[in-house]
């Protein structure tokens, strides 16, 4: 198996990052994480992932309004899960208050999954 990493311009917002986020999965690249230096203020950009294992992948992100409870998170889970989207991570964007925060999820569209 081998992979190829791809690190693209940071989004600034759910929108920039959502187009992103879907135009390199359905080339078949997994988002990652934003990527910065350690210590240093800002981000380089968006690290995404592909690998010759999961060459047919194709995946579809979206997003949802980030929770306040464990059991509402976990109502959403499931029923985003029912359609396929495992949840991927918690994400924020922003620079001023209030930051906007939202819930990841993503399916693999070349697959029928879900996930209760």
């Amino acid at each position: 198996m081998t992979g190829q990493y791809r690190l693209q311009p940071a989004a600034t917002d759910f929108t920039g990052a959502l187009a992103a986020m879907n135009a390199q999965g359905a080339q078949g690249y997994a988002y990652v994480s934003a990527l910065g230096a350690s210590g240093a203020p800002g981000v380089f950009g968006d690290f995404y992932v592909s690998d010759t294992a999961h060459a047919a992948s194709r995946l579809e992100y979206v997003t949802e309004p980030a929770l306040t409870s464990a059991d509402a998170a976990l109502a959403q889970m499931n029923a985003r899960g029912a359609q396929g989207y495992a949840y991927k991570a918690g994400a924020a964007y922003g620079t001023t208050l209030p930051i906007e925060q939202r819930s990841i999820y993503v399916k693999d569209t070349s697959r029928s999954t879900t996930y209760t």
